[in-house]
């Protein structure tokens, strides 16, 4: 079962399309119109660096830890509208048609504002996503997207709030994969067959389960002298091959050699009637 389960992810999800998505790399493989913040006192707006634990830069005020790994990108949002934080332009697959693009996103000071949208070719493909309002807190940024034969996109993410204070963030994981379904292959069919072979085989396992456990209580009231109840059935035997009924019929036995039913009074006495 977890072969096919593996099977199916594998076949559903692909490697990340973004580099140094996690900015473990530091200043490469992305673009921004913000301004690289160089300083180690402070910052203002319209400025980034990439935050590691390792480093101080003298930022009074800001608090936060990446979301996995060792750096994350720490902004002071612009006061300029729709300027681009980040971007990276992307091969893909054009016989893969839906993919998704995620990140997360913090607040660098208590009570941010801090507002994104994502773009995608210039075109924006989500609402407004609001900042977490609590420090220490990573929000999960998600969308799907369509190429529809495109080879090669543009991934952008804007801060959409202008306010020169809180309006500090940060952002890390950036992720795009192509997704569950692809024009030019079977991915689709693979997948659903997969998991009806897995639905067959777990209902194959509990029938002969239920048959084998079935069997054996059969068995031990073939064994038995006195009469048994199983499921709305009475099972009278003679010595070893027994009498099927229902409940609710009548059937004539032998009487012993003393005369009295042997079978009726047992099965009386054992309360199994």
């Amino acid at each position: 079962i977890l072969l096919f389960l593996s099977i199916c992810l594998c076949d559903c999800y692909h490697n990340n399309l973004i580099k140094n998505g996690g900015f473990e790399n530091g200043y490469t493989d992305f673009s921004t119109q913000y301004i690289r913040e160089y300083t180690s006192q402070a910052t203002s707006p319209n400025h980034y660096f990439i935050y590691s634990p390792d480093e101080n830069y003298g930022v009074l005020n800001w608090v936060g830890k990446p979301f996995e790994g060792n750096n994350f990108l720490a902004v002071d949002g612009s006061t300029t509208s729709n300027t681009v934080v980040w971007s990276q332009t992307i091969s893909i697959d054009k016989s893969r048609t839906r993919y998704l693009f995620s990140c997360y996103i913090s607040s660098l000071t208590l009570g941010s504002s801090a507002r994104f949208q994502v773009l995608i070719d210039n075109i924006i493909v989500t609402d407004s996503f609001k900042a977490p309002t609590s420090l220490y807190e990573w929000k999960f940024l998600s969308v799907n997207w369509y190429s529809y034969g495109n080879t090669e996109v543009t991934i952008s993410i804007i801060d959409l709030t202008t306010s020169y204070s809180s309006n500090d963030f940060g952002i890390d994981n950036i992720q795009f994969y192509d997704n569950i379904e692809s024009s030019n292959s079977n991915s689709g069919l693979v997948a659903g067959t997969v998991i009806l072979s897995v639905f067959n085989a777990l209902t194959l396992y509990f029938l002969l389960d239920y048959y084998k456990k079935y069997n054996a209580l059969v068995k031990q009231n073939k064994n038995q002298y006195a009469n048994g109840n199983l499921d709305g059935y009475v099972y009278t035997s003679s010595v070893s091959n027994p009498i099927i009924i229902q409940q609710n019929d009548f059937i004539d036995l032998p009487r012993g050699s003393n005369g009295n039913n042997n079978v009726i009074s047992t099965a009386i006495h054992d309360n199994q009637l």
